[in-house]
C-alpha cells in the first residue's frame, strides 16, 4: 500500500501507517520464498516475525493463509485458532474459515461464519466489509434464501459504490432486465410508526441503543419492538425484513404470518404473502409447498452406474439433454428420469397406441464423480433412490432423500417430455399445455397445502381470509413458473375457478 495514510486494508479501520506497514516486507519476502519454492525458508521468515510479534494477528492470518496454500489446511487452522485465541473478534479470521467451509460445500456454516465477520469488522473497513457481503450473496443463493442474497449484494453496493462488479452483477441479478420475478427484485422499505402513535418513543429510544449502524442490530431492535407489542404491524413487518435480510427465514416467517393478519391494506397484505412463500423455499425453513426432495451420491463404480443408465434407458426412463466432457476429461451429464411404464401421458382415444410423452419426475446432474436427483414427491424420490442403491450396492442408510428448498428449478412444475423423433413443436406445446391445466385447475387447486394450514385453494377460496391468501399464492406461481409462461397458460382461467376473478 503506497499510501501511509490510507485505511489499512486489513480492515482493522486504522491507517496503514499505524496498522500493518511494519510488517509488509515481512509477509512480502516470505510469499516471495514460497513463489519461488523455498517453502520450508517461507514459513521460517513467518515464524521468526510471529516470535519478534506474538500478537501480531496479520502475521498469523498471512501464515494460516500460506499454510493453506502448501497444501496444509488442518496447520492453518490451527494458526486461526491461534489468531482468535488472542482476540475472538478478528473478522478476517472467521472471513477466512468462511472461504474455506464453502470450498468443502459447508455453505450453512460459510454463511454463519460470515455474518459473524460482518457483525466484527471496523465500520471504516466499507471494502472489507463489501467483500464479504459479496461473498454472503453467493451462499445466500445457495441456500435458495434470495432475499437475503439480494440485501446482501445491495449492502456491497452500498459500501463499495465504486466497485462496479458489485453494481454490474447485482443489475444483472436483480435489475429490471434481469428476469428475476418481481417480489425479489423489490427494493423493501422498513415501515413507520402511523403518525401520533404512542410508540414512537419506544422505537427511538431503542434506535439509540442499537445505533451502531449493524444490519444484526437493526434486525434486534425489530425482534425486541415486535416481541413488546404483538399487535404492532409496523413492528412485525420490519422484524420480519430484517431477519429475513439476515437469512433467518424462520423468524422472519413467524413476524410475516402475524404481520398478514394485521395489515388492512389489501396491497401491502398481499406483497407480505408472496414475500412469506419465498421465504419457505430456503434452507433452514421447515420443509413446505415448495419443497423438493434430492439425494446426493458419489459414483465409486462408474461401470455399475453405466448398468443402470443402460436398464433406465432401454425402458425409456432416461432422457440425457446435455452431456459434455471436460479438457480435463471430467464427464459432466444433464438428465431427465421419467416416469415408470403405465405413468406416459395419454389423451383418449390413444389407450392402445405408444405412448408420445412422459412426464419428468426427476432431474439429475451428474459432473463425476458426484451425483444429484431432485424431484418433488417424496414417494417417487423414494422409489429412485432405492433403484440407485440396489444397482449400485448402497448401505440402507446411505444416500438418504431429504427434503430441500428452492424456488428456481422446474421439477416443480408438470414438465413432459417426447419419446418419439416425429413430435412437432406445435403438438409438445400443445399436450405440455394439457398437462400445465391439469397441475393447477385439478391438482393444485385441491390440494391441502401448508401456506394454507392444512386447507386446499378450493376450501380457502370459500373466506374472504382465505381469498386473501390463495390470491398472493397465484400470483406467486405466476411470477416463478416458467412453464406455464413458455406454453401460453393464462393463470386467470384459475381464478376463475376460484371465484378470484374480477
Amino acid at each position: 500500500m503506497s499510501d501511509p495514510y490510507a485505511l489499512c486494508s486489513c480492515g482493522s479501520g486504522k491507517k496503514f501507517r499505524f496498522c500493518c506497514q511494519g510488517i509488509a516486507s515481512t509477509l512480502e519476502k516470505a510469499f516471495s520464498q514460497a513463489r519461488a519454492g523455498q517453502l520450508d525458508s517461507a514459513l521460517r521468515t513467518m515464524d521468526q516475525a510471529i516470535g519478534s510479534e506474538p500478537k501480531n494477528l496479520e502475521l498469523r492470518l498471512h501464515k494460516a493463509k500460506l499454510l493453506d496454500a502448501l497444501k496444509r489446511r488442518p496447520e492453518a487452522e490451527k494458526a486461526l485458532d491461534d489468531a482468535i485465541a488472542i482476540d475472538a473478534n478478528f473478522a478476517p479470521a472467521h472471513f477466512q474459515r468462511a472461504l474455506w467451509r464453502r470450498q468443502e460445500g459447508e455453505i450453512p456454516g460459510a454463511a454463519i461464519l460470515a455474518r459473524k465477520a460482518v457483525d466484527m469488522y471496523s465500520l471504516d473497513a466499507k471494502e472489507q466489509i463489501a467483500q464479504v457481503y459479496a461473498f454472503l450473496s453467493q451462499v445466500e443463493s445457495q441456500l435458495g434464501r434470495p432475499i437475503a442474497a439480494r440485501n446482501a449484494l445491495r449492502m456491497a453496493t452500498r459500501m463499495d459504490p465504486n466497485n462496479s462488479r458489485y453494481q454490474d452483477g447485482f443489475e444483472a441479478l436483480y435489475g429490471e432486465k434481469s428476469g428475476s420475478p418481481s417480489f425479489i427484485r423489490r427494493e423493501y422499505s422498513l415501515l413507520s410508526p402511523p403518525p401520533g402513535s404512542k410508540r414512537r418513543a419506544a422505537w427511538d429510544k431503542l434506535a439509540k441503543e442499537h445505533r451502531s449502524g449493524r444490519l444484526s442490530d437493526l434486525a434486534k431492535m425489530f425482534n425486541t419492538l415486535a416481541d413488546q407489542d404483538p399487535q404492532d404491524p409496523a413492528a412485525a413487518f420490519n422484524a420480519a425484513l430484517t431477519s429475513a435480510w439476515l437469512g433467518d427465514n424462520t423468524k422472519a416467517l413467524q413476524h410475516l404470518n402475524r404481520y398478514s393478519t394485521l395489515e388492512p391494506d389489501s396491497g401491502r397484505k398481499e406483497t407480505a404473502l408472496i414475500l412469506a412463500e419465498a421465504l419457505r423455499a430456503g434452507h433452514g425453513s421447515e420443509p413446505g409447498d415448495h419443497a423438493l426432495h434430492e439425494f446426493y451420491f458419489v459414483a465409486r463404480n462408474p461401470a455399475l452406474l453405466d448398468k443402470l443408465f443402460a436398464k433406465l434407458n432401454s425402458e425409456k426412463r432416461l432422457l440425457v439433454h446435455q452431456a459434455d466432457e471436460s479438457e480435463q476429461g471430467q464427464t459432466m451429464v444433464e438428465a431427465y428420469l421419467l416416469g415408470k411404464t403405465g405413468s406416459q401421458i395419454l389423451v383418449p382415444g390413444e389407450e392402445n397406441k405408444t405412448p408420445r410423452f412422459a412426464p419428468v419426475v426427476a432431474h439429475m446432474t451428474l459432473n463425476m464423480p458426484l451425483g444429484r436427483l431432485t424431484g418433488p414427491d417424496k414417494e417417487v424420490m423414494e422409489g429412485i433412490r432405492a433403484e440407485f442403491a440396489e444397482a449400485l450396492g448402497w448401505a440402507d442408510k446411505e444416500n438418504p432423500v431429504r427434503a430441500t428448498g428452492s424456488l428456481g428449478e422446474a421439477a416443480h412444475e408438470p414438465l413432459v417430455v417426447p419419446l418419439e423423433q416425429d413430435v412437432t413443436e406445435e403438438e409438445m406445446k400443445s399436450r405440455q399445455l394439457e398437462e400445465v391445466v391439469r397441475h393447477f385447475e385439478e391438482t393444485w387447486l385441491n390440494k391441502p397445502l401448508k401456506s394454507l394450514e392444512g386447507k386446499t385453494p378450493a376450501e380457502a377460496a370459500q373466506t374472504e381470509e382465505g381469498k386473501a391468501r390463495v390470491a398472493a399464492l397465484i400470483r406467486f406461481h405466476e411470477e416463478v413458473s416458467f412453464i406455464p409462461k413458455r406454453v401460453g397458460y393464462q393463470f386467470e382461467n384459475l381464478r376463475k375457478r376460484l371465484g378470484l376473478a374480477g
